[in-house]
């Protein structure tokens, strides 16, 4: 993708025009949001490798370059909030995440202006949130092995956070979460947060939950053993949730939620 950019609404894909005088206007609409988002789906990210201007913001974590291609975060309090320009992970690139136990949690927060393109590894041994309001790509090849997974593009505040209040809101413009890739979680759970959120890869969440959620604001809450809630407080404009891919959750639960006038669940 270029400079500053940002995931295409999957929503504009797949609604219907309201009036037969705008049908020429939203077939043109849907071939082109539909190439953008294909396109970044399956290509790999060339531009930003690595995350980027990495910050503690709260709790205690060390950021660590081992290699050209790989970047390390060891996390010694329980939950931490790491502020980043960007978090894009290429293709042959790796990013880990060791943590004090599988209850641990980072926040990752991009306040840069382009989306998160994940074509990589991400790796970790506790839970993984990671806020990006323009947007949040796994793309086709990437592999994603943590414990538990929480991605949006809702925001969500400092001290909601490190209360353990998962309170995500839209503070203007969220754009899309979709995965192409491969999220697996070992008896944890995977959640798709943001006003439109996508799934034609693979997601694996035996023992836990995978949980694809729509809206402006959207609470979740953890229940336990990998297990969790989600709640959609607030409906968001062409809110959609939809799944193409394959999701496993042996055991465990799948939740899939949008909150919309004219909100699409496939």
């Amino acid at each position: 993708m270029s400079k500053n950019s940002r995931l295409a609404p999957l929503s504009s894909i797949a609604r219907a025009a309201p009036h037969k005088r705008r049908r020429a206007s939203s077939q043109v609409l849907y071939a082109s949001v539909l190439t953008l988002s294909v396109q970044a789906a399956y290509a790999p990210a060339y531009s930003q490798v690595l995350p980027t201007g990495g910050q503690v913001a709260a709790g205690a974590a060390v950021i660590s370059r081992p290699a050209a291609t790989a970047l390390r975060v060891d996390q010694t309090s329980q939950n931490a909030i790491l502020n980043w320009q960007t978090f894009s992970i290429g293709a042959g690139n790796s990013v880990v995440f060791q943590q004090p136990s599988a209850s641990s949690v980072a926040l990752n927060r991009v306040l840069g202006n382009n989306a998160s393109e994940i074509f990589g590894s991400l790796t970790a041994n506790g839970q993984i949130f990671l806020v990006n309001p323009n947007g949040v790509l796994f793309g086709r090849g990437s592999q994603i092995d943590v414990g538990g997974l929480a991605a949006s593009t809702l925001s969500i505040k400092d001290g909601d956070f490190m209360s353990g209040r998962y309170i995500f809101t839209n503070n203007g413009g969220a754009g899309s979460v979709v995965n192409a890739g491969n999220i697996t979680t070992l008896s944890g759970y995977a959640a798709l947060i943001g006003p439109q959120v996508s799934n034609t890869g693979v997601i694996s969440a035996r023992m836990g939950t995978v949980a694809m959620a729509a809206g402006d604001a959207v609470t979740l809450d953890m229940v336990g053993d990998g297990l969790i809630s989600v709640r959609v407080d607030a409906a968001a404009v062409n809110a959609s949730a939809i799944n193409k891919g394959t999701i496993i959750a042996d055991g465990g639960n799948v939740l899939m939620t949008a909150r919309s006038a004219n909100a699409l669940l496939d």
